[in-house]
């Protein structure tokens, strides 16, 4: 008797074998056709290791269920198609697509198509996705969106229908490898995956080498607004121990909220590393970056509560080059920054900072190494608080210098009068070079504001503290509290410039030099600063029958000073 053989199409409920439905894999044969009669028939489609790849020309079409492995090679002949798409609507959606063990491939150049981005993978309105542990060479992995046109009012159309309840849902890509020789601004490596209106999403464990942007979440359209958690229609993500080395920006966020950026490793890239536009609650942590050309952490406009913590960097751009942090434009709002844990390096010279238009800006307990923050324009609050800064090249500008904006509080910061803490920093000049340099320096402000300098080690500067002519020149009243500061500096410790005694209430108690306590070497008050009663100089060497220090008793430039405290 005659035997049959069995193939895995006859077995119900076995795999598909693509090479079962004519299929050939060698490379030259366009198996486009078969592999969706493949498609068509079932769920688990094998795709083996073959002489060669199998060759498509695009816009396979997957449905619920599809489970996509095997270990073959599949690519792409018409670079303006999707490989594979899953497009469900918002009534019905696409669910539970995995695609695993595979190689995907584009030999050409791409240009992009009519739908945008042309990737491995396209899924519209879809749930549980899941890529896992492909390779890519010269493509997009995955795009997940609702609409066929990116960027174009048919996205912006899509936008106002979404809801939390049809947006793409359960969308993991881990594991992955993609590489692209020639990445193409609206095709080929444009993005690794960009995840468009979707939540509850993991994007973990990829390497991703010379994409244009590695990773993107959208869930807005191209227009700024103020921004509120209804209006960001992608939300609650993970983004970890991706290994990134982006031609142009690694990490990003568009008008989405609620996303963790963790352990990521990012080399490279001309615009930004990690950049949040118009989101909200935004975490970069616990990440390793390295700059070549761009800015490392970056605000545009519209972001509320965005977390900058225990990162290392090394910035390889020269102050006035491509800044550390950015705050890009004029937007008042903007909500709190916090940068807390940081240990950042300039490694090619002064590094800067520029965090401006924030309703509260809070960099604390980092450790700053050839790295000065500048630029502090319509701030309501400003935190600056138990920092190290260390100089071993000549710092070219202050080490903290307000002095390139005006403050002025926004209408929506809720802060009635601006605030600037500067508290308990360490700041070390071991160049021996540049001396002439000032520590700190205060910008001016239209509005009335609230200064404290406290517990501060500020060490070989020329000049402690600065508060340069208009600095106050709108004429209203300052609070300048400076207390329990140690200068180690070869001029002046402190200089408050303004031409109007009345601008400026100032309280200067405790504070010391390299040798003692005192008001630079002198037992006078120096006279190019205003005081307040209450105002406390203490002498750098009291003597036997001498007095401790002098008290301010009538305000004044420098005021009427009594000596209190006989030494006997």
């Amino acid at each position: 008797m005659a035997l049959t053989k069995a193939t895995n199409r006859m077995i119900s409920g076995a795999a598909i074998n693509v090479l079962d439905f004519g299929a050939v894999g060698d490379g030259a044969t366009d198996d486009t056709a078969a592999i969706q009669l493949a498609l068509n028939a079932g769920s688990w489609v094998e795709f083996p290791e073959t002489s060669g790849a199998f060759m498509v020309s695009g816009d396979l079409q997957l449905a619920s269920n599809h489970y996509l492995f095997g270990g073959g090679t599949i690519t792409r002949t018409d670079s303006t198609k999707d490989i594979f798409q899953a497009i469900g609507t918002q009534g019905t959606h696409v669910k539970n697509i995995r695609v695993e063990g595979l190689r995907f491939r584009d030999e050409t150049i791409q240009s992009g198509g009519t739908t945008g981005h042309p990737s491995m993978l396209r899924i519209g309105y879809g749930d549980d996705i899941t890529v896992h542990n492909n390779n890519f060479y010269n493509m997009n992995a995955l795009r997940v969106s609702v609409s066929a046109l990116h960027g174009t009012a048919d996205e912006e159309a899509a936008y106002a229908s979404i809801t939390d309840a049809n947006m793409n849902q359960r969308i993991s890509v881990t594991d992955n490898v993609g590489y692209c020789p020639n990445p193409t601004p609206s095709g080929s490596g444009s993005y690794f995956t960009a995840l468009n209106y979707s939540r509850d999403f993991i994007i973990s464990n990829n390497i991703i080498e010379n994409y244009l942007d590695a990773i993107y979440i959208n869930g807005g359209y191209l227009a700024a607004v103020a921004m509120t958690d209804a209006k960001c229609k992608s939300f609650n993500g993970i983004v970890s121990d991706n290994t990134c080395s982006p031609v142009r920006v690694g990490l990003w966020t568009w008008s989405a909220r609620d996303i963790l950026f963790d352990n990521n490793t990012i080399e490279g890239g001309t615009n930004e590393s990690y950049d949040a536009e118009s989101s909200i609650n935004i975490t970069f942590q616990n990440s390793t970056i390295k700059a070549s050309s761009g800015v490392v952490f970056s605000t545009f406009y519209n972001v509320l509560n965005l977390q900058i913590l225990n990162n290392t960097v090394e910035v390889d751009q020269t102050y006035p080059s491509a800044p550390l942090f950015n705050a890009s434009l004029a937007n008042n709002n903007n909500g709190e920054v916090v940068m807390r844990g940081n240990v950042c390096k300039g490694t090619n010279g002064i590094a800067t900072l520029n965090p401006a238009f924030n309703s509260h800006l809070v960099i604390e307990g980092n450790t700053f190494e050839n790295v000065c923050i500048v630029g502090f324009a319509e701030m309501g609050m400003i935190d600056i608080n138990n920092n190290d800064f260390i100089y071993d090249v000549a710092p070219t500008i202050e080490p903290i210098d307000l002095g390139s904006g005006i403050l002025t509080p926004a209408s929506t910061t809720g802060y009635r009068r601006p605030t600037i803490n500067i508290k308990y920093n360490s700041f070390v000049n071991n160049t021996n070079a540049n001396i002439n340099q000032t520590c700190i320096e205060v910008g001016h402000s239209t509005v009335a504001c609230y200064y404290n300098f406290v517990g501060n080690d500020i060490q070989d500067f020329a000049l402690g503290i600065n508060l340069p002519v208009g600095y106050s020149a709108s004429g209203v009243l300052h609070t300048v509290i400076t207390k329990d500061n140690k200068f180690d500096v070869t001029g002046n410790f402190m200089l408050i410039q303004d031409s109007s005694a009345t601008t400026v209430s100032h309280v200067f108690t405790e504070n010391t030099n390299g040798s003692g306590l005192g008001i630079i070497t002198s037992t006078t008050p120096p006279s190019n600063s205003y005081y307040s009663v209450g105002s406390r100089n203490y002498f750098p060497v009291p003597t036997s029958g001498g007095h401790i220090g002098s008290v301010c008793i009538t305000a004044g430039r420098p005021g009427s000073w009594y000596n209190f405290g006989v030494v006997s």
